[in-house]
């Protein structure tokens, strides 16, 4: 919103969604007890090493960011089975379908042990098994590769450039704008 004013552009009606997004989201974090109830805790350090950061991942960063996210990845994996049920020029369209049933499935069984567990504030879970962790993060983030590369497949190419740069860049808007510039200038 504030790229679009300064360069005097007619602001879109996304914008001002994502804008309203970002501020509800921001607001949500900052209430959640877990951002502000421990703050002694080892995930609050900063490391720099890697076995840190990648211990830090699986056991702990990964659930709260993929694995509590049962209802939001069942929803998102139903919704591109039903997009490749529609289309039928996509490759391979019957093994994307059966892995991401196979995705639905194990997200029912993860979430059925991971009620059974106590999850601390921080949202590290007691007694969890090391196997599962591990199962846990190789299967939640090869899912979001898998979204992400879906996404990318499906869309059309001007919007494709629209999520890798995150941008509505065009050629015509950076002339424009350094024409702006340079009459400001002179």
């Amino acid at each position: 919103v504030c790229q679009k004013v300064f360069i005097r552009e007619k602001i879109a009606k996304y914008n001002y969604f994502a804008l309203i997004g970002t501020l509800i989201g921001t607001f949500l974090m900052i209430i959640n007890p877990s951002y502000y109830m421990i703050s002694n805790s080892s995930y609050r350090q900063t490391t720099h090493g890697i076995i840190q950061i990648i211990n830090n991942y699986i056991f702990q960063t990964h659930f709260y960011f993929l694995t509590f996210n049962g209802l939001l990845k069942a929803l998102i994996a139903a919704l591109f089975i039903l997009i490749l049920l529609c289309k039928s020029r996509v490759r391979l369209r019957k093994i994307i379908i059966t892995i991401l049933s196979g995705y639905l499935a194990y997200f029912v069984f993860i979430n059925t042990y991971v009620n059974y567990k106590s999850v601390t504030p921080l949202f590290v879970i007691n007694n969890l098994s090391v196997h599962i962790a591990y199962l846990d993060t190789f299967v939640m983030t090869s899912f979001w590769f898998l979204i992400i590369l879906l996404t990318l497949y499906l869309l059309p190419i001007k919007l494709k450039v629209m999520v890798i740069f995150f941008s509505d860049f065009r050629w015509n808007h950076r002339r424009s704008l350094s024409n702006r510039c340079k009459s400001i200038e002179n």
